[in-house]
């Protein structure tokens, strides 16, 4: 009998454990009644996001523009859910300062995350966050500390100033951080203008877009326009599909470096893949990432891969300073440091400075495996500029060396011992190109999903002259999309991160769940037969032609005859994509 009775408690106790996880609360400043005294129900909001009244595991509803008391942060005291309310004009808002403010309030830091917590964000923005003289700390609108979890998901986070000797604009993380389609836009820090990471736990960003982050005038070392990787240690994080734009690391005295990126550790592991660097400014070093090394007595390991990028005119601003305008790994050759470094189907293009010779990559060797392939590099600016340079010093070699089908205007750079050499000879290197033979588009083509991209024309050297499999540690490291998710097509894979005539977004099969669109062939108008959240129509090429949201037909009129692909959206977030024939 006591069994059961203990069975039952436990029962009930899971039970009402369960119900205080599922409690949803709604704040709507604006609401007739609405008072921090209320029950958080939707007839009865809260006034503030009033963190007191959170229980373990609930979710909190904004429905409106929330100002913060700026005053004082916020210690997040449970596991919880913020999820913006959307509406047709825009996203929820968390303020700290009002817009309509001369001189903005000066803010602590917005949030805490700590002991262990999880944080999750959706479908929010937050904005104006000031802290001149940095007296926020590390991180102005989340510090993340070991062992606690900040997810960010369709959030918007902007116009941040955190001043002082701190870091981190928008976000410092030392414990776990996920962010997927998130905008960084006007933040400002020392070091990380929008977030800088310092720990050892997995951190991802997918499909987010960083945009004129900054490092402040202090007069202090600058590092990492938009994101600062500083761990003595372990680093594991993941950057795909993402856009970094305008972002800047400036200050002439003190070796400013990494106008988007800044890596600093001893046994990182860093994957940036399908992403898009432009108009980033590095200063003194690496327009788009810069890599120090912490240097260790024991042997170290480097896991540091760019996979079907592409970078176009990111630059420095003291351009007499160092090579690497892109991509720079600073100091010299090291024998201590093993593990993998590989560039394969990255497209460089006009990235170069206007008075001074300088690579658009410069690394000194370690005993890595080196993988070098696909990629296009042309960045020479008449006499000036030249495209990758590997220095071999002290008779430190790369432990290997893979170096097949680049295509170049300049070759390679730098003092090589010979078995370097011979990879570079390999015969599927193309060296003395221009754009003429390339024909990559002039300016980057801004589809109405994903990320921007450079393409390939019709007549392009680069069309089926890569190489489809290169294999590092048992795999291959070719990859199997371009920048754009498009298949190969033909035999070879396509040389720089677009292939040419690539199919976006097909699904192999359709389900049930899909929305039909009809007829197939159509003439002037494609039918849905029920109502899309969006439906994007792409030409063969993966050129976005029309973009339509909330709708149940489109007008296809202005299309001419041939084969199209519409990729439809549906209200519960699906995609499907099929080919249809005008």
């Amino acid at each position: 009998m006591k069994k059961n009775f203990y069975f039952l408690l436990l029962l009930l106790a899971s039970f009402f454990v369960s119900i205080q996880a599922a409690d949803t609360f709604y704040v709507n400043p604006f609401a007739e009644n609405t008072s921090d005294d209320n029950a958080g129900t939707e007839s009865a909001p809260w006034a503030t996001l009033n963190p007191g009244k959170w229980t373990d595991g609930c979710t909190v509803v904004i429905q409106s523009l929330v100002f913060l008391d700026v005053a004082q942060s916020i210690s997040i005291p449970c596991n919880v859910t913020l999820i913006g309310e959307e509406s047709e004009d825009a996203l929820p808002i968390i303020l700290g300062y009002d817009d309509s403010e001369e001189v903005p309030s000066e803010c602590q830091r917005f949030f805490n995350v700590s002991d262990g917590k999880t944080i999750t964000i959706k479908n929010l923005e937050i904005a104006n966050m000031n802290s001149s003289d940095g007296a926020a700390g590390w991180g102005g609108i989340f510090n993340v500390d070991v062992n606690s979890t900040l997810n960010l998901e369709n959030v918007s986070i902007r116009n941040v100033f955190l001043g002082g000797a701190t870091g981190g604009g928008a976000i410092w993380v030392g414990g776990k951080l996920n962010c997927k389609n998130v905008l960084f836009e006007n933040c400002v820090s020392r070091q990380g203008g929008a977030v800088f990471i310092n720990g050892n736990s997995p951190v991802s960003f997918e499909g987010c877009t960083f945009k004129n982050n900054s490092c402040g005038d202090i007069d202090d070392y600058k590092m990492g326009g938009a994101v600062c990787i500083d761990v003595a240690d372990q680093a594991n994080v993941t950057f795909d599909k993402c856009y970094f734009d305008s972002n800047i690391c400036q200050h002439i005295d003190k070796y400013p470096a990494g106008g988007a990126i800044y890596l600093r550790g001893a046994n990182p592991k860093v994957y940036i893949s399908n992403s898009t660097f432009y108009n980033n400014d590095g200063g003194s070093a690496g327009g788009a990432f810069n890599f120090q090394r912490v240097e260790q007595d024991e042997n170290q390991n480097i896991d540091i891969r760019f996979i079907n990028n592409i970078f176009t005119r990111n630059k420095l601003s003291y351009n007499a300073a160092h090579h690497g305008i892109v991509i720079n790994f600073s100091w010299g050759s090291y024998d201590k440091i093993g593990g993998t470094v590989a560039f394969v189907n990255n497209t460089f293009y006009k990235n170069f400075t206007d008075n001074a010779v300088q690579s658009s990559l410069f690394m000194n060797s370690l005993p890595v495996d080196l993988v070098v392939a696909n990629n296009i590099v042309l960045d020479k600016n008449g006499e000036l500029g030249f495209g990758l340079v590997f220095n071999e010093e002290n008779q430190i070699a790369f432990k290997s060396t893979k170096v097949q089908s680049n295509i170049m205007d300049a070759g390679f750079g730098g003092s090589r011992l010979p078995s370097f050499d011979a990879a570079v000879q390999d015969e599927s290197n193309k060296a003395d190109l221009s754009n003429e033979d390339v024909k990559l588009s002039e300016e980057l083509i801004i589809p109405a999903i994903g990320t921007p991209y450079l393409a390939l024309n019709e007549g392009s050297v680069a069309i089926d002259a890569g190489v489809n499999s290169v294999s590092v540690g048992g795999g291959n490291i070719v990859p199997n999309f371009d920048i754009r998710g498009a298949e190969m097509v033909g035999g070879h894979k396509d040389v720089g991160a677009y292939e040419y005539g690539g199919v976006v977004g097909i699904e192999k099969t359709e389900r049930e769940t899909m929305v039909l669109a009809y007829p197939n062939p159509f003439v002037d108008v494609i039918y849905l037969a029920t109502e899309a959240a969006r439906v994007n129509v792409f030409d063969m090429a993966g050129v976005c032609l029309i973009s339509e949201t909330v709708v149940t037909k489109i007008n296809t009129s202005a299309l001419n005859p041939g084969f199209y692909i519409v990729q439809i959206i549906d209200n519960a977030g699906n995609v499907s994509s099929r080919i249809m024939w005008k």
